[in-house]
């Protein structure tokens, strides 16, 4: 039998009122947002490194980060980069909602990741996806005229045979139809 009372002490942490300190970046360190999920702690960010260029590489979730903070597309996170493998940043830190809110508050975030964040996700954090037909309406009408065409020719046919049967069984006289053999 199990002890009841660890069940009953067990409770649920709100992380939410708990406030977290807010975490700057320092030289070396840079702030991204997640464009795609690579899976295995892999991400692809976005990030404005040290020359002010935009920069898309591989990002990978640091070992203590793993299974503790789940991290989607559209996250800001706080990446360094590596000095002995260029391509690849280490995610250091992700930033709540509200933390994300104060750094742009503070012009710590440009607005160029704001940018693109909003491609990739929506306001419920589902991804956008965008996706273009084309109808062609010509063929289709072509189509469309073909086959009712075929269907007006059997259905013609249909009744037509059965006009004829009925003819037929009308020539033959009473006397003549034998009804046994039914």
């Amino acid at each position: 039998m199990g002890n009841k009372s660890k069940k009953k002490n067990k409770k649920k942490k709100n992380y939410d009122s708990v406030s977290t300190k807010l975490i700057y970046s320092e030289e070396g360190q840079y702030y991204a947002v997640i464009t795609k999920m690579l899976g295995d702690g892999r991400v692809m960010l976005k990030y404005v490194n040290g020359k002010n260029r935009l920069v898309e590489v591989m990002g990978i979730i640091r070992g203590s980060m793993r299974k503790r903070v789940w991290i989607n597309i559209g996250n800001f996170v706080l990446v360094t980069e590596r000095d002995y493998e260029s391509g690849k940043v280490d995610i250091i830190h992700k930033y709540t909602d509200k933390n994300v809110h104060s750094l742009k508050k503070n012009k710590e975030i440009t607005q160029e990741l704001f940018d693109c964040s909003d491609s990739y996700t929506t306001k419920d954090g589902d991804d956008k996806i965008e996706a273009s037909i084309d109808f062609i309406q010509d063929d289709e009408n072509e189509y469309e005229k073909e086959y009712t065409e075929d269907i007006k020719n059997s259905v013609e046919k249909n009744v037509s045979s059965t006009l004829n049967d009925i003819e037929t069984m009308n020539k033959i006289k009473d006397d003549e139809f034998n009804w046994d053999e039914i």
